[in-house]
């Protein structure tokens, strides 16, 4: 996911870079799977019909039991979200707000992001910049856990090594994961400065006259993360909770995950935890890239990663690819859609809205 506020988007020069950007950067994708699975004999044989006897001969309880590990990370997500406030905040609105904003990011893309802020703000009663602060931080927590829990699986896991080293790949896969660990070492110095002198670089950033839409987002950026960190370890028994939350909310995704692939019996029965955290790793990156109610990235990352590193057949990796992503973004769509009636919101105008607010001057 984005870190920066993702506003600009909706002015329409800049609406329209990019989505010609990401019509462009989707048919580049394709042109990669065309170029690396399209030419397998292995794809020459799948149909239609094959795809859907794949798919039937799953076993049902593992994708229950996926969606319900789905499911508790929403949950998680929430009680992260409560652990990065002050004190007090409500856990039923912040869950309401978690479902209905991941609503939103499943039918309106990216764009959509501002809604779950928006929302908790309004239910709390507290400012719009303060919620927008935890998502960054919310943001940041993600990028971190993923980074660690990758960076681990690639360097120390057996599994994984096995895996490497049948492919050839043992050095690049140590190189990898300790990139992937001194990635977070930087990252960690970073937000120790921004915690010493987050405000100096903000008011330097807002200080020339004359500035454009990027450099004052990027200060508003700044601002945000200095801030919530400050504010973490102004509750450092908060700020751990927030941490221990984070690491629950990427375990049960990756359990998730993990049930999704051994519902296919005899397609990768030995699935380690580790291969699943790196599986999770290409997931994550694709999702980057996603069409409103489409997707795109997030199914090309899973079909290579499972086909071209592990080795799956063809026909069970696209059935995972389509269930994985529905999984990631449609299953909670139900809930959200529920509270929202239930409130009569509207999408269109909460987008609006906490475009407004994301928008509004700060001072």
């Amino acid at each position: 996911m984005s870190l920066l506020p993702s506003a600009a988007i909706y002015h329409s020069p800049m609406k329209s870079k990019r989505t010609l950007v990401t019509v462009v950067a989707m048919l580049a994708l394709l042109w990669l799977v065309y170029r690396l699975l399209g030419h397998g004999s292995e794809w020459r044989g799948i149909s239609w019909r094959g795809l859907w006897h794949t798919a039937l001969a799953m076993r049902g309880w593992m994708l229950l039991l996926a969606l319900g590990l789905s499911y508790l990370s929403y949950v998680l997500r929430g009680l992260r979200w409560q652990w990065l406030m002050p004190p007090g905040g409500r856990y039923g609105v912040i869950l309401k707000g978690t479902l209905i904003g991941f609503t939103g990011v499943a039918f309106l893309g990216r764009p959509g992001e501002p809604i779950r802020p928006y929302y908790i703000a309004r239910g709390q009663r507290s400012p719009f910049a303060a919620q927008m602060t935890i998502w960054v931080m919310e943001r940041m927590l993600d990028m971190g856990t993923v980074g660690l829990l990758a960076g681990l699986a690639l360097w120390l896991s057996p599994s994984v090594s096995a895996l490497m080293r049948r492919q050839g790949e043992m050095q690049a896969l140590h190189h990898a994961g300790q990139l992937l660990l001194g990635f977070l070492a930087v990252v960690l110095a970073l937000l120790a400065l921004l915690y010493r002198m987050g405000t100096r670089w903000r008011h330097r950033l807002e200080r020339p006259a004359g500035r454009g839409g990027f450099q004052r987002r990027l200060a508003l950026w700044v601002g945000q993360l200095s801030e919530g960190v400050q504010g973490g370890l102004a509750y450092p028994a908060r700020m751990a909770a927030a941490l221990a939350c984070s690491l629950a909310v990427w375990l049960s995704i990756v359990w998730s995950t993990q049930a999704l692939v051994l519902a296919y019996p005899g397609m990768l029965p030995h699935f380690s935890l580790a291969q699943t955290i790196l599986l999770v790793g290409f997931v994550s990156a694709g999702s980057l890239l996603q069409l409103p109610a489409v997707g795109g990235g997030m199914q090309i990352a899973t079909l290579l990663a499972l086909t071209k590193v592990f080795g799956a057949p063809a026909a069970p990796a696209a059935s995972i690819a389509l269930l994985l992503w529905l999984l990631s973004f449609y299953a909670i769509a139900p809930w959200g859609l529920y509270f929202a009636s239930r409130e009569g919101l509207s999408w269109r105008r909460t987008e609006r809205a906490a475009l407004e607010a994301e928008t509004a001057p700060t001072r």
